[in-house]
């Protein structure tokens, strides 16, 4: 087992320091769609989907069955201030013996051997609550700023040092805010 785990911790060091060295390729920066605000079951929702959040660097890393964990912070604002902020965590790993991606998104599992539709699970928001419709002011003009970020890893091969995903993106967190919509729209005023 241990010869095992130290085989997988030697490719995710591979692929990290092959990223490092290879670092200075045109890969086009993550980026976020700009998000939209609905109203659903008598709550706000934002929904917004990750552009360019898995670069071939990123995809090694999950290929050799270290889980990654992406991070998004979803704020509702009223006039520049915050009046909810809700985030969410998904969490893929890669079985390297069934070659299946699991995502875990709030406690619940999806499964699939297809990339493609593991980062759409793993890189998008729909319908995602923010806060109670009730709560809003009718004469509020309100905006959903969502961002995204990766969660360091360890790593066993390196010494179980932590690395920051975050380099595969060149640091950049996307981040992107939706139109300003009235919040009448929402309250049926």
């Amino acid at each position: 087992m241990a010869l095992l785990l130290n085989f997988f911790g030697t490719k995710v060091a591979a692929a990290l320091l092959g990223g490092w060295i290879l670092f200075g390729h045109s890969a086009k920066a993550p980026s976020l769609s700009p998000p939209l605000l609905a109203s659903s079951g008598g709550k706000i929702v934002v929904s917004t989907a990750l552009d360019n959040g898995f670069p071939d660097d990123l995809e090694q890393v999950i290929l050799t069955g270290t889980p990654v964990t992406l991070t998004f912070t979803a704020a509702l604002q009223d006039d520049a201030q915050t009046v909810a902020e809700q985030g969410t965590r998904r969490t893929v790993t890669f079985d390297p013996g069934t070659k299946a991606f699991s995502v875990n998104s709030g406690g619940e599992t999806q499964t699939t051997s297809d990339e493609k539709t593991m980062e759409a699970w793993m890189g998008t928001l729909v319908n995602f609550p923010l806060i109670e419709a009730s709560s809003l002011r009718p004469g509020g003009s309100y905006q959903a700023v969502v961002q995204a970020r990766l969660e360091p890893i360890f790593v066993e091969a390196v010494e179980g040092k932590k690395f920051d995903l975050m380099t595969l993106w060149q640091f950049r967190v996307p981040k992107a805010q939706s139109e300003a919509v009235p919040g009448s729209t929402f309250l049926g005023h």
